[in-house]
């Protein structure tokens, strides 16, 4: 199913203010649910797909010890060169970042991954499917691919404040990324693995803002503001910006609802 919409670029900045922004307001510690949720040990294969900043490989790598590999790729440049300079260093064998859009060709990577985790980026492919069978096709005998992102309800809230503040609909390409991986990934996944090998689940948490820059500072690095400013004049920016300030300093701490969606297949041998 082709998708062309989907396709997204992140801005680095913007996804460092998030990543950071998860860290310090959420109720919900992603790298500590992952930890406790997969059984990964020591000499497993993970591939980190949409690795971004490497923001997992060190979670991956305490995980899998210098028998295992951890490879990752991202098509951001920017990103993958921060992977590597924070990284790099732990293995120059074992640990591997790429420049790769996951809608081209893959590099060749070797033996097959035990694990295969899009963490927050798959749910951007052009080609759901083909994309998925592709990856699926990387799994050894007994491998497993774990799809997380959003889910459906992933913030309703502030989405329909968004639309309140600047006047604009979020259009059928958000509600499409919030909603993918529940209601097309994962039919496909019980068509690829079997719907027995198949399990899903939703995590809701909260983020709660102390203060309104902390506040704002998060939603002006989503993507529901960027799509919601486009083409505005700066001036008419600077006064979004301000209106953002003034309804955060009325409602703290300012909570945003989230949730997500965590899809896995598993491979039986």
């Amino acid at each position: 199913m082709s998708v062309p919409q989907f396709s997204y670029h992140e801005p680095n900045k913007a996804l460092h203010s998030r990543i950071n922004a998860h860290q310090q307001y959420s109720d919900f510690d992603l790298h500590d649910w992952v930890s406790k949720k997969f059984p990964i040990v020591s000499g497993d294969d993970i591939l980190d797909v949409g690795c971004g900043n490497g923001n997992f490989t060190a979670l991956f790598w305490k995980a899998v010890g210098p028998d295992g590999r951890v490879f990752g790729f991202d098509k951001n440049a920017e990103a993958v060169a921060d992977a590597r300079a924070a990284y790099g260093a732990l293995s120059p064998v074992n640990v591997k970042y790429y420049v790769q859009d996951f809608d081209q060709p893959f590099a060749d990577f070797g033996r097959p991954f035990d694990w295969v985790f899009s963490m927050y980026s798959l749910y951007y492919t052009e080609d759901s499917h083909k994309l998925l069978e592709r990856l699926k096709g990387l799994l050894s005998p007994r491998g497993v691919f774990v799809v997380i992102g959003p889910g459906p309800d992933n913030v309703r809230e502030l989405t329909a404040w968004s639309e309140s503040l600047t006047g604009r609909k979020a259009d059928k390409e958000h509600f499409g990324r919030i909603e993918r991986i529940a209601c097309e990934f994962r039919p496909m996944f019980e068509k690829f693995f079997g719907k027995a090998h198949v399990s899903y689940e939703q995590v809701d948490s909260v983020m709660s803002f102390p203060d309104a820059n902390s506040f704002a500072e998060y939603y002006w690095s989503t993507l529901l503001w960027r799509d919601s400013i486009k083409g505005l004049p700066p001036e008419r920016v600077d006064a979004l910006k301000a209106e953002t300030l003034a309804y955060a300093s009325r409602q703290l701490p300012v909570q945003v609802r989230k949730q997500m969606s965590c899809l896995i297949g598993r491979m039986v041998a």
